[in-house]
């Protein structure tokens, strides 16, 4: 009986999650308003525009704590999937 040839392939699927969490401090010129009008508040480089927290209020100058720092976060997901086939 004749034989007959003999056909397979090797494959491979795959899925990756992955979260990726940063945290950086860094250092700011932030300073007392210069404008009458923002008068006991932290303003930008500048001087004439006030600085709102994550919560959109006003940040209050205090010469005991300053303020000189702003801690920038991140948060990124992805989802990856592949897969590859081949002769053995």
């Amino acid at each position: 009986m004749p034989q007959r040839p003999a056909f397979s392939v090797d494959g491979v699927l795959f899925y990756r999650p992955a979260t990726i969490r940063t945290f950086n401090g860094d250092d700011t010129a932030y300073d007392e308003c210069q404008d009458e009008e923002f008068d006991e508040l932290v303003c930008g480089d500048e001087g004439d525009e006030p600085v709102v927290d994550q919560f959109g209020r006003l940040v209050p100058a205090d010469d005991d704590d300053p303020f000189d720092g702003t801690n920038n976060t991140s948060r990124t997901r992805t989802h990856g999937w592949g897969g590859g086939v081949r002769p053995p």
